[in-house]
């Protein structure tokens, strides 16, 4: 029986790895309601792709088209409910977690794999991403499998369907989003400087590898046409709110990567989750140190010879023929070894650091891209780096303590996040307002509306952007609250209901008319106030526009 389990357990350890990333991702994948990009990203669902298409070259412009569609398609096939919506991200985000120890067993062994795989299974950024109805999961898929592909062909296999693997899943990165294309980046860095030029074992053709990114090109055009074209039409503006990142912007994004919750609309800025960030990047400080600073000849060369190696080794081709370089006593074996083992770091360290890098000096040279939801595609060569790290260290009390403090960090991490409420409970909100289904609603800011209109039972006729004019009143210094209220009534007067009571929802996270609310606190006869999460709800009354 001993045997059975022993011959069987990598098997059996990345199986119980995928069962616990299932399991902590479905897990109350229903207990909070859409927020509001998450029904953005669901706005307009049809169960014809064609649509969708035809939307998109009309100006209505997705963020992530390649997710719509596929969305589309999912709840065509299974169905239109929140858990459903969420689902389909949580398998992309199950996925991800196996393309990850194939990619790790790939570069370095299967123990680097499942390490790795662990890691992004325990992360709090890839569970809170894996559980959103948006197109982040997805984004993460499509990365994991180019570097997996382009892993393939680093290690010699350069077969068509390889090649094919490859230049698809780059593509459908640059459809997901179009920041996809700093991981294509990282790629063609590690070409450039470490594969191309000779010396190196396990060279890419220069010739093979141009005609793979201009198909990747050709590929990725419709989509990236006519997004170019639609920003200089003006019809969208994907980086219009963002701003060049500090340095310390920067350091916290590398703290949210090591497990800190401080994500909308998840945001948990408490001490505990900020203290174990700390010690989870230390740990992968250490581990990175371990795993390309301290190598030398030797240690390569004996970790190459100590490691497992029979005729059913599930390792790729080359580092077969390199170990059996190192076991023929070779004296050249040395030079063939340590570059291997470069490359392969060089590979994680791009993937763990261009997507992060790219953007934050493009946003100060050019025009700000950077945000850390884009480049969390760099968890995955982070996690690498971790589990790469662990195999190196020979100090066995050194190498526990380390994943303990490691995988602790993340669990705690990850159980704050399972226990933080959303910041957005809209059918809260939505229950509250419907109380008096017959007074209208005023939803500050007017593009917030969406969200509570897919939860209310009123008609959405009756929610309604801020009267222009009271707003206006309300942000002149020379003009009295009882004016503002004057305005606030002529609007009523328009709308069903009658005309003196009436409800304003404003989500604190978005900019909203602070102005006007504060003028109707102050003149209005009565108001109630709720609130859901960080979603501020009124309901006021103007009988006898006095003060109370």
């Amino acid at each position: 029986m001993s045997d059975v389990l022993v011959a069987y357990w990598p098997q059996l350890s990345m199986a119980i790895v995928l069962l616990l990333a299932g399991v902590i991702r479905f897990h109350g994948l229903t207990t909070d309601g859409l927020w509001l990009d998450e029904i953005a990203a669901l706005e307009g669902w049809t169960p014809n792709p064609s649509s969708t298409i035809e939307a998109i070259v009309a100006g209505n412009v997705p963020e992530s088209p390649l997710h719509i569609m596929l969305v589309q398609g999912w709840l065509g096939l299974v169905g239109s409910t929140t858990f459903l919506a969420r689902s389909f991200s949580v398998l992309c985000g199950v996925a991800s977690v196996y393309l990850l120890y194939a990619t790790g067993r790939v570069l370095f062994d299967r123990r680097v794999g499942v390490l790795a795989a662990l890691v992004l299974a325990l992360s709090p950024l890839h569970i809170q991403y894996s559980r959103e109805a948006r197109f982040l999961a997805l984004l993460f898929l499509c990365s994991t499998l180019s570097f997996y592909f382009f892993a393939r062909l680093l290690s010699g296999d350069r077969s068509r369907t390889v090649w094919a693997g490859y230049v698809l899943s780059c593509v459908l990165l640059v459809c997901t989003h179009v920041t996809g294309v700093f991981v294509i980046l990282a790629h063609n860095v590690l070409v450039v400087r470490w594969i191309l030029p000779r010396g190196w074992p396990d060279r890419i053709p220069g010739r093979a590898w141009l005609t793979a990114q201009a198909l990747i090109v050709v590929g990725s055009l419709p989509w990236l046409g006519t997004f170019v074209w639609h920003v200089r039409l003006g019809n969208t503006e994907p980086f219009s709110w963002f701003a060049p990142p500090t340095l310390g912007q920067f350091a916290q994004t590398l703290l949210v990567y090591a497990g800190r919750l401080a994500t909308y609309p998840f945001a948990v800025h408490d001490p505990v989750s900020h203290t174990l960030s700390i010690v989870v990047l230390g740990c992968l400080v250490v581990l990175g140190a371990y795993s390309f600073i301290t190598y030398t000849p030797e240690n390569v060369r004996e970790w190459h010879q100590n490691a497992p190696f029979t005729a059913e080794e599930p390792d790729d081709d080359r580092t077969i023929v390199t170990k059996r370089i190192v076991r023929s006593g070779d004296a050249n074996a040395d030079d063939t070894v340590v570059r291997t083992y470069l490359q392969r770091e060089y590979v994680v360290l791009c993937w763990a650091f261009v997507p992060i890098l790219a953007p934050y000096v493009i946003s100060h040279v050019f025009v700000p891209v950077f945000h850390l939801e884009y480049a969390f595609v760099s968890l995955g060569g982070l996690a690498l780096v971790a589990a790469h790290g662990v195999t190196r260290i020979d100090r066995r009390s050194l190498r526990w303590l380390l994943v303990t403090l490691l995988l602790v960090g993340l669990v705690a991490s990850a159980g704050v996040y399972v226990g933080a409420e959303t910041q957005e409970d809209w059918p809260g909100t939505a229950a509250t307002v419907d109380a008096s289904p017959d007074e209208p609603i005023f939803v500050t800011p007017g593009y917030t509306a969406d969200a509570l209109v897919a939860y209310t039972d009123r008609p959405p006729e009756t929610v309604l952007d801020p009267p222009d004019a009271a707003v206006g009143d309300s942000q002149d210094p020379f003009v009295s609250p009882e004016e503002t209220i004057n305005e606030t009534e002529t609007a009523l007067a328009e709308t069903p209901g009658d005309g003196t009571q009436f409800w304003v929802v404003a989500p604190q996270a978005y900019e909203h008319e602070d102005e006007w609310i504060t003028d109707l606190e102050a003149a209005a006869a009565e108001y109630e106030y709720y609130e859901h999460g960080e979603i501020d709800t009124y309901r006021f009354s103007l009988e006898n526009n006095e003060t109370e």
